[in-house]
């Protein structure tokens, strides 16, 4: 997942990017959607479409291929997009936080 400190990354052609459209009809956030993704049933899934190309693992349009484990019940959803959410949220806040330990003592190694 991007964070706003990836504003400036640049892109290749070897990352995929995906993009919730919200009001999609599945219940389907951007933080439910990495937990999909990250599932086993998932993961067992990208195994036999993801193909060397270079260095660099590709799946290419092959991703149209997954079936996700979609939760039946939407509050099941929301409270995996919910704890989802909250981890990466506190991952870039630790960031940042790292970030300003940069600035007050100096360069960190981490």
């Amino acid at each position: 997942m991007a964070s706003p400190r990836d504003a400036k990354i640049v892109m290749t052609r070897e990352l995929l990017t995906l993009r919730v459209n919200a009001g999609n009809g599945y219940g389907i956030t951007p933080y439910y959607l990495l937990a999909l993704l990250s599932s086993q049933t998932v993961q067992e899934q990208t195994a036999p479409l993801t193909f060397i190309d270079t260095t660099m693992p590709n799946i290419g349009d092959r991703w149209r291929l997954l079936r996700l484990p979609l939760h039946i019940d939407p509050d099941e959803r929301d409270e995996m997009a919910g704890v989802v959410q909250r981890a990466i949220q506190q991952k870039w806040s630790a960031q940042d936080d790292i970030d300003g330990l940069r600035i007050a003592i100096g360069e960190i190694v981490t």
